[in-house]
C-alpha cells in the first residue's frame, strides 16, 4: 500500500471513530508483503468499547472497515484492525497455549484437545 492510500486508510478509521464519537490515535504501519495491512487505533478510555467481549466488537469493527475500504478502493481489502495491541497479545497467549499442550503432549504421549477456537485463532 502506498503512503497516500495508508493515509487513506487512517482517515477512514478516523472517521469511523468519530461517527462513534470515540476518542483514539491512529497509525498505518507500513505493509509487508504477503501479510493483511493493519491498523493499529490507541484509544486509552474507550479501547475497552472498541474490543468488546472475546474481541467480538473489534471484530465488527474490523469487518466494517474492511468492506468500507474495499467499497473506497474497488479492490478485497485484507484488513487487521488492533486495537491497544488487544489482537497482538491475544496471539501471544495463544501462542503460549499451543507451547503448552505440545510440551504436555511431547511428555505424556498422548494427544490433547484444545478450547474451541475462532477460525481465526486457529
Amino acid at each position: 500500500m502506498s503512503t497516500k492510500n495508508d493515509q487513506e486508510l487512517a482517515a477512514l478509521m478516523k472517521e469511523i471513530l468519530t461517527h462513534l464519537d470515540i476518542q483514539g490515535d491512529v497509525q498505518v504501519p507500513d505493509a509487508v508483503e504477503g501479510l493483511p495491512q493493519t491498523v493499529q487505533v490507541s484509544s486509552p478510555d474507550a479501547g475497552r468499547y472498541l474490543i468488546g467481549k472475546s474481541g467480538q466488537t473489534l471484530h465488527a469493527l474490523e469487518h466494517v472497515t474492511r468492506l468500507m475500504w474495499s467499497r473506497k478502493t474497488g479492490e478485497h481489502a485484507n484488513l487487521i484492525v488492533d486495537v491497544n495491541d488487544y489482537r497482538r497479545e491475544q496471539a501471544a497467549k495463544l501462542a503460549q497455549i499451543a507451547h503448552d499442550a505440545a510440551t504436555r503432549v511431547r511428555s505424556s504421549g498422548r494427544s490433547e484437545a484444545l478450547e474451541p477456537m475462532s477460525s481465526a485463532e486457529r
